[in-house]
C-alpha cells in the first residue's frame, strides 16, 4: 500500500492515500504511535475514512483544517507538485528538513517534534520574539521559550535581544549524537520486506485459487495449500466463486 500526493477535497481540506506504515515513516513514529493517533483524530472529526484499504490500495483520508490555521488548501496541494517521490514509499524525497518531521533528528529521544515545529515556524517566518512564536504556535510563552532554549542548544537557532532567528545545522549529524540516525531507514527497509512477504502471498494464493478451480469439490484441501494458512473466510469465498462459475458454465 503506497501513499499518494493529497489533493484538495474543498475549502479547508485535502484527501489522500496511505497505509499506517507509510504515515509512520512519514512522521518519524512507531506503527502504535499511528494507530493511537489516527483514532484520537477520527474521534475529534478531523480526520474521516473514505475508503477502506484493499489489497491494491491503501486506506483513503480526508483531512479537514482547523479554522485557525491559515494554511489553504491550494497551499496544500502545490507544496506537493513537481516534488520527486520515492518509488518504494510514494512520499517525497526533496522535501526541505524544517517541512519534513519525520527526519530522523526530529525524532522522540533527538529533538522531538515540538522543537522542529518551532524551527520550522522560524524559517518561514524569519526572526521572532518568544511571545510572537507563542501566538503562532497556539503555545504558552514558556513553552515557546523552553522550544527555542532547545533550538539553540543544538545549533538551529540564535538570540539577538529579544528576537529569534533560525540558524543552519547538520541534521543527520545531529540525529547521530542522538542516537536516532538511520531509523527512518530501518522503517522503509521493514516496510519493503513486509510488501514483499504479502506480493509472495498473494501469487501463492493465486495459485492455489487455479488449482481449486479445477479439483474435485468432494477432495479434500492438499497439504500445500494448508502450508500456505489461507483463512477459513477467503477458502469460503472461493469456494463461492468456484461454485458460481461453475454454474455460469454450465447455464
Amino acid at each position: 500500500m503506497r501513499g499518494t500526493s493529497p489533493h484538495c477535497a474543498g475549502a479547508r481540506g485535502i484527501d489522500f492515500s496511505a497505509s499506517q506504515a507509510v504515515i509512520a515513516i512519514a512522521a518519524g513514529i512507531c506503527d502504535s504511535t499511528v494507530r493511537n493517533s489516527l483514532d484520537r483524530i477520527i474521534a475529534s472529526e478531523r480526520l474521516r475514512v473514505l475508503e477502506a484499504p484493499t489489497h491494491k490500495a491503501a486506506t483513503r483520508y480526508r483531512l479537514t483544517f482547523p479554522a485557525r490555521w491559515t494554511i489553504s488548501d491550494c497551499d496544500a496541494c502545490s507544496s506537493t507538485e513537481g516534488t520527486i517521490t520515492d518509488p518504494s514509499t510514494g512520499l517525497s524525497s526533496q522535501l526541505p528538513p524544517e517541512a519534513d518531521l519525520g527526519i530522523d533528528a526530529a525524532r522522540w529521544g533527538a529533538l522531538g517534534k515540538p522543537a522542529m515545529i518551532a524551527w520550522r515556524a522560524l524559517s518561514s517566518l524569519g526572526q521572532l520574539t518568544s511571545k510572537e512564536l507563542s501566538a503562532h504556535l497556539k503555545i504558552s510563552e514558556t513553552a515557546a521559550r523552553l522550544r527555542l532554549r532547545k533550538l539553540a542548544q543544538h545549533g538551529l537557532a540564535s538570540r539577538s535581544g529579544t528576537r529569534w532567528e533560525p540558524t543552519q545545522a547538520n541534521l543527520d549529524q545531529l540525529a547521530q549524537c542522538f542516537g536516532t540516525n538511520g531509523k527512518r531507514q530501518k522503517q522503509v527497509k521493514k516496510l519493503l520486506i513486509r510488501r514483499a512477504a504479502r506480493q509472495e502471498l498473494r501469487m501463492a494464493w493465486r495459485e492455489a485459487f487455479r488449482y481449486l478451480m479445477n479439483a474435485d469439490p468432494n477432495t479434500p484441501v492438499p497439504d500445500w495449500i494448508q502450508s500456505l494458512r489461507v483463512p477459513q473466510r477467503v477458502l469460503s469465498t472461493w469456494y463461492r466463486r468456484i461454485s458460481s462459475r461453475q454454474k455460469a458454465v454450465v447455464a
